[in-house]
């Protein structure tokens, strides 16, 4: 029974671990919220240590998701911001002594090695992209900002990031 049970946890873990394009969790993925019928606030938070670039791109993949199931075909960008969010932690210094004895006659020898490694401040930074969309049923033919076909940008980057499903809200 524990062996089926870890099976399927590990399959579970598979599934949903090796892709970072997911709803927000933890700090990361993308979240969206409506500003209006055909406008949207959308926010894709990279993991640390990812390129700007990633998190740009999988913000332009969820505007793109967001467009299609809304019915729509084209959005553009009327505002958009690029964050580096830093983070840092503690880690505390830390002491090991290790020791091996070795029998020789009657006689036991010991030594013993210590190893000290100080205290360090471990810093990360994290990409995270915010776009504000205008959704369109057709291409606009004047506009502020870049007019992006939203079926394309969803063909082009959904496989290059994993994403297999079809566009869901």
């Amino acid at each position: 029974m524990k062996k089926w049970i870890a099976i399927g946890a590990l399959v579970l873990l598979n599934a949903c671990a090796f892709t970072s394009y997911t709803r927000m969790f933890g700090g990361y993925g993308y979240n969206d919220v409506p500003l209006s019928p055909d406008r949207y606030r959308v926010t894709f938070a990279g993991y640390q240590n990812d390129v700007p670039s990633k998190a740009a791109d999988q913000a332009l993949l969820r505007s793109a998701e967001v467009t299609l199931t809304k019915g729509y075909r084209y959005f553009v960008v009327v505002e958009e911001r690029n964050d580096m969010l830093t983070s840092s932690y503690q880690v505390p210094a830390t002491q090991t002594t290790e020791t091996t004895s070795k029998v020789e006659g009657n006689e036991t020898k010991s030594v013993s090695t210590t190893t000290y490694n100080e205290a360090k401040t471990v810093t990360q930074k994290q990409p995270a992209t915010t776009l504000t969309i205008q959704c369109f049923h057709d291409k606009p033919a004047a506009a502020e900002g870049k007019v992006y076909d939203a079926q394309f940008l969803w063909t082009e980057l959904g496989p290059r990031y994993g994403v297999k499903r079809p566009p869901k809200g």
